[in-house]
């Protein structure tokens, strides 16, 4: 089961946050895992999941159970959402799509066990997966979705019923235990549980999401005064006035992004850094050209490669009048894109840049999109 989140003020909802998030990602991930198709879809569930927690961090109750039961309720029907827009055929069909892609015996029978799962609505699905695999027992199952113990049983049945009917095929087969059928294609036992990095990504943006989202069920018709106050105290922590509470310090920027010169040899006044993942060592200048305050919007873009993906990052007036005088003077050298203090990408200058650039970091579509969101956080 999930942590314990320390007992926080309502006053303090981005620290309260920050607790739940914290005691309750990684039980989450679980059950996003099981509930969705692949490893990043999880990820974007989760995510989706504490952003919605950090718009509405207020009516999040208190309590361990109680505030485990609000996120799993969240996060089932979200999915649910997302499994009301897919078609019958597709539902029906992506066992035999998934199984054609493993060669291997073994791999057929697992990707088709799991990928059966996809006939059951999320709720039922869910269900399924605390009392086959987690082992939850039925009452905490009824109390943890706020439904009665009958209708847990009436889900199990149900949902045992369709998935041996679709397991034995039109000849009616006899299916093996349904629960060791289960366990044995479940992916959590056959995957890494998560890169910490994407973790990490996703906690920044749900803070910065927290720290800037209103909450507008709570005050029907806010004042003038009191908005501007609140943009006014926004603006004084993006801009790391002294004195400010060192946690928020960290929600400056959900995701830290520069751009600066950079030369492929050593001199006075250059900072070597390493290039993600190749181990390229390129030297940067001092002062950035550009950081988060210059940038007027990022999105994904699809690369060349399938499934990987980059930031296209759009620069304001100031920063493009910046990017268009540095770089015109440094045509044949590096310019390095920095995220988080890593430089993702130091290509050499052919063209000076203006109003945008591509991050070509080869990521993930979860990874580039919990990048361009923080970037936009800022």
């Amino acid at each position: 089961m999930a942590g314990v989140a320390p007992v926080i003020a309502d006053d303090r909802p981005v620290e309260r946050l920050a607790s739940l998030f914290d005691a309750y990602y990684d039980r989450l991930y679980r059950l996003a895992r099981r509930l969705a198709p692949s490893p990043n879809d999880a990820l974007d569930l989760v995510q989706e999941t504490f952003l919605k927690a950090a718009r509405s961090a207020r009516s999040i109750p208190r309590g361990p159970a109680n505030e485990e039961a609000w996120l799993v309720r969240v996060l089932i029907n979200i999915r649910r959402d997302q499994w009301r827009k897919m078609s019958v055929r597709d539902r029906l069909n992506t066992a035999a799509s998934t199984a054609t892609k493993h060669p291997e015996p073994a791999l057929v029978a697992r990707a088709t066990v799991w990928q059966a799962l996809n006939i059951l609505a999320p709720r039922r699905r869910a269900i399924f997966v605390m009392c086959e695999l987690e082992g939850i027992a039925i009452p905490e199952i009824a109390t943890l979705l706020g439904i009665s113990a009958i209708t847990v049983r009436w889900h199990l049945s149900m949902g045992r019923r369709a998935l041996k009917q679709f397991l034995s095929g039109d000849q009616g087969e006899p299916v093996q235990e349904i629960r060791d059928l289960l366990r044995d294609a479940d992916p959590l036992r056959h995957e890494q549980m998560y890169d910490p990095r994407d973790r990490e990504l996703c906690r920044q943006a749900v803070l910065a999401a927290a720290f800037i989202s209103p909450e507008p069920e709570k005050v029907k018709s806010p004042s003038r005064i009191a908005f501007f106050a609140a943009v006014a105290l926004l603006l004084l922590a993006l801009l790391g006035l002294r004195g400010w509470p060192p946690f928020y310090g960290e929600l400056q920027a959900a995701v830290r992004f520069e751009v600066r010169l950079a030369e492929d040899t050593p001199s006075a006044g250059l900072r070597e850094a390493k290039m993600s993942g190749s181990g390229r060592s390129v030297y940067l200048h001092r002062v950035p050209i550009v950081t988060n305050a210059d940038i007027a919007a990022a999105d994904i873009v699809q690369s060349d490669t399938p499934a990987q993906y980059g930031v296209e990052v759009k620069f304001n007036a100031a920063g493009t009048e910046k990017m268009r005088e540095a770089t015109s003077g440094h045509i044949g050298r590096p310019l390095a894109i920095i995220i988080d203090g890593r430089v993702v990408i130091a290509p050499v200058l052919r063209t000076p840049i203006d109003a945008s650039a591509i991050v070509s970091g080869n990521f993930t579509k979860a990874q580039a999109a919990r990048i361009a969101n923080g970037i936009r956080s800022r």
